[in-house]
């Protein structure tokens, strides 16, 4: 018996860690030891431990994730969504620059422009963008071809910076909720070191519960995603259309390698929302 190590009381059953070679139970007078191995031992456990956890009446109440007991007026205003909105993408690194009219978002974003020495800028096929980046002159602007699911990665990697119309800006994360039913969207909104969003201010929501009926609703609808058609009949970005929303919150950021932060690995190192209005 030197191989067994256990403890039983009488009239007990005693789990016990065994030797390969030995049976895998005997009975010792009044005793019945039943051998088990490590493996029977660990998955016990686990059972055990599965089948202590409290039914539903007893587990905490659900957070509430989306809080909706503000309903003054003061709370949902444009000037708080702005201030939690900023507030959050600081802490992504994301930058906020706040417009009053088109025109001045003309200057400032021009400006920023001059800073980070961009020649070639890559943009959307949006009214709304194409009025904001008319007035850029001196700078090599890049529109999507008449088919824009043939976008070249290889020729985005060559831009400067991008520039993508907002649908809607969620307060209480940061993010951007970006239309990208074509190739050419979805890669304006990753490859491009510098990432520029305009947003009109009335896209401002709290949160994501309050934008997906309007973003649901939209995921259905006329499939022509030609440069010219969004061009002629999306002058804000409002019609219906089936594709792909992508939620951006600041800039690409990553900690895989000794849990170092680096911006721009998997996408923009830099994103500058413009809040217009």
């Amino acid at each position: 018996m030197s191989n067994l190590v256990f403890s039983a009381r009488l009239h007990s059953v005693a789990i016990i860690h065994y030797n390969e070679f030995l049976p895998q139970s005997y009975t010792s007078g009044h005793v019945k030891v039943e051998i088990m191995s490590s493996r029977e031992v660990i998955l016990g456990r686990i059972r055990a431990a599965l089948n202590a956890v409290p039914g539903p009446e007893n587990l905490p109440p659900m957070p509430e994730l989306w809080p909706d007991n503000h309903d003054s007026p003061e709370h949902h205003s444009p000037e708080t969504l702005l201030e939690t909105f900023e507030s959050s993408l600081k802490v992504t690194a994301g930058e906020l620059i706040r417009c009053s009219t088109v025109e001045e978002a003309v200057a400032k974003s021009r400006h920023l422009l001059e800073q980070i020495n961009a020649q070639k800028v890559g943009m959307v096929a949006r009214p709304w963008i194409q009025e904001i980046t008319e007035k850029w002159s001196d700078i090599e602007k890049v529109l999507p071809s008449e088919n824009p699911n043939e976008a070249s990665p290889q020729e985005m990697a060559k831009l400067d910076a991008g520039v993508i119309l907002a649908e809607y800006l969620l307060a209480d994360t940061g993010s951007c909720v970006i239309a990208s039913p074509t190739v050419f969207d979805r890669l304006m909104c990753y490859i491009p070191p510098v990432c520029f969003v305009f947003a009109k201010m009335e896209t401002l929501r709290p949160h994501l519960q309050a934008a997906w009926p309007e973003i649901s609703a939209r995921m259905v609808g006329p499939n022509d995603f030609s440069a010219n058609n969004l061009a002629a009949n999306d002058p804000v970005g409002t019609m219906n259309r089936s594709g792909e929303f992508l939620i951006i919150t600041g800039p690409s950021r990553t900690a895989d390698i000794e849990k170092v932060l680096i911006l721009g690995v998997h996408g923009p190192k830099r994103l500058i929302v413009f809040a217009v209005g």
